[in-house]
């Protein structure tokens, strides 16, 4: 499974990268820190997840997320905003879950776990 974490922490990341890097069938792990590098990464490598803070984008979140939606198999939000509106659109727009940073951050594991595995072509 090739896995792309979007954030512009590193710090972020980094705590991102070590949550994922014991799930089975991880290969690779990239993280990117901007829109560009981003949408760079995932024309090129086409990553089985994406792990993206959708506040990265503001307010091109939501179409950037229809726009990946085509190309990237699994697609997992966090952001610090869980309005349940805000998980709506965003799950209509192409998002398999969405996480509230501050409170649900530890799912993100077990999603990868459980579910990404069946998105690897």
């Amino acid at each position: 499974m090739k896995i792309l974490i979007a954030d512009e922490s590193e710090m972020i990341c980094q705590r991102i990268e070590n949550m994922l890097r014991p799930v089975q069938g991880v290969e690779t792990i990239k993280s990117t820190h901007s829109m560009k590098m981003t949408f760079e990464y995932i024309i090129i490598a086409k990553p089985d997840v994406i792990v993206l803070d959708v506040q990265m984008f503001g307010a091109k979140g939501l179409e950037f997320v229809k726009s990946i939606s085509r190309i990237v198999p699994l697609i997992i939000l966090l952001a610090g905003n869980s309005f349940p509106q805000y998980k709506q659109r965003y799950v209509a727009a192409g998002a398999d879950f969405f996480f509230d940073k501050a409170n649900e951050f530890e799912m993100l594991a077990n999603v990868v776990n459980s579910t990404g595995w069946r998105y690897v072509a």
